[in-house]
């Protein structure tokens, strides 16, 4: 029975340093800010998407050195109770761009279905840069919108500069070229160019949900893959013009599918 009860005491040690564990790669302790201590009050907005006949050559080096410090890769892990911490975490990837800033915060444009909780009671996010540290994010409340499959990721600032980029309000032209900027299948700070095809709808499914956008996604050649969700497209300016979301397949290609600026200028100037 001694014996017994030695065994029950060291497995419940275990287990014990096992959640504390859990709990500190997690940060599951974090304390989510009020809306009142990160509300944002206003976004700025560039107005051209022009090319200004720029070659990729002539901004290789910014996006390199500078625009990839806005591109985010997002883990989202969801649990119902505490005993599913013993167990691998319901865990999915995407992919996040910073438009915003404050002293404290950084914000950035992500997809809904990047940061969905799966219909699990718990969620952490977490947020990592291109220099691979690592931050809490949250979900800034009242962003999630399911129609336009957008909502705004939160994490506080540490000793780590990033870069905040400019969202334009305009349309860019079909066939202008452009750039594609996300973590598709966790290859963090992919780079794909291409071109802007043509403005549709289209309809999308998640988790076997069908959902109908009733907007007319920026469809573009520039390659994408699952992923990608969440990252920026940008024009040769380096203004973001749209925000990926979903690929099309389309007599036999895949064609990638982007939220158009516009409607992210919209989308921003009603949530916040």
């Amino acid at each position: 029975m001694k014996k017994v009860t030695q065994y029950i005491f060291v497995f419940f040690i275990l287990a014990l340093m096992f959640l504390i564990a859990q709990v500190s790669e997690y940060n599951l302790l974090y304390r989510i800010p009020s809306l009142n201590e990160y509300m944002l009050n206003s976004v700025s907005f560039k107005s051209d998407s022009s090319p200004n006949n720029i070659s990729y050559d002539a901004i290789e080096d910014e996006i390199n050195d500078r625009i990839i410090t806005s591109n985010l890769f997002v883990s989202n892990y969801s649990y119902d109770n505490i005993f599913e911490l013993f167990l691998p975490l319901e865990y999915s990837s995407g992919s996040a761009a910073i438009f915003a800033e404050t002293d404290d915060y950084y914000y950035a444009l992500t997809n809904s279905h990047v940061v969905s909780m799966d219909n699990q009671a718990h969620q952490v996010l977490i947020v990592t840069d291109h220099e691979d540290h690592e931050y809490r994010g949250f979900v800034y409340e009242g962003s999630i919108n399911l129609n336009l499959d957008l909502a705004i990721l939160v994490f506080e600032k540490a000793n780590h500069e990033l870069n905040v980029m400019d969202i334009t309000n305009t349309k860019i032209p079909m066939n202008y070229p452009l750039i594609a900027i996300g973590n598709p299948n966790s290859n963090r700070d992919t780079i794909t160019t291409g071109t802007a095809l043509y403005y549709e709808r289209i309809n999308t499914i998640d988790d076997g949900v069908v959902y109908t956008h009733y907007f007319e996604a920026l469809h573009h050649s520039a390659e994408t893959h699952p992923g990608s969700s969440g990252g920026m497209v940008i024009d040769y300016n380096l203004n973001i013009v749209g925000l990926s979301f979903a690929s099309v397949e389309t007599n036999g290609n895949t064609v990638s599918a982007a939220i158009p600026s516009p409607m992210i200028y919209d989308y921003l100037r009603q949530t916040i």
